[in-house]
């Protein structure tokens, strides 16, 4: 079932009465202003009023979005756009915080790839500096690489 047929399905009643009703108020509400917002005691004609008073592409998008009794209630608080705000930017955060992870990881593993290719040649061009200090020999031939 998604919104449409649930809408139609309410009709007259209000959304309230039904066991889906606070998923439908709450799909409904991310994509609609808050001055538009949808109550439980909205009936179905009213809530596809609303929906269709919106653009069409975003009403079409409100419209086929699924309900299954495996969503939750309300996946994000549907009354304030503030809140809305500050949700996508913890998002933004912590996609920032990831791709600083990645970057990271990336960058130890070069460094690792220089090291290890850095002994390669030491232990092939002199073998006399790998019994001199792996430190010392490591750092002069890592220069000679960059």
């Amino acid at each position: 079932m998604n919104v449409f047929q649930a809408v139609h399905e309410a009709g007259e009643k209000s959304l309230g009465e039904y066991p889906w009703g606070v998923s439908v108020m709450c799909f409904v509400n991310l994509g609609l202003p808050d001055d538009l917002a949808v109550t439980l005691s909205d009936s179905g004609k009213s809530v596809e009023e609303r929906i269709s008073s919106l653009p069409a592409n975003k009403a079409s998008y409100i419209f086929t979005m699924p309900l299954n009794d495996l969503q939750p209630a309300c996946p994000v608080p549907p009354s304030n756009s503030i809140d809305r705000r500050s949700d996508d930017r913890s998002d933004a955060t912590e996609h920032n915080a990831l791709s600083v992870l990645v970057v990271a990881a990336f960058a130890l593993v070069v460094v690792a790839f220089i090291i290890t290719l850095a002994y390669g040649t030491m232990a092939v061009t002199d073998p006399a500096a790998v019994d001199a200090g792996l430190i010392p020999g490591l750092l002069k031939h890592v220069l000679e690489l960059l």
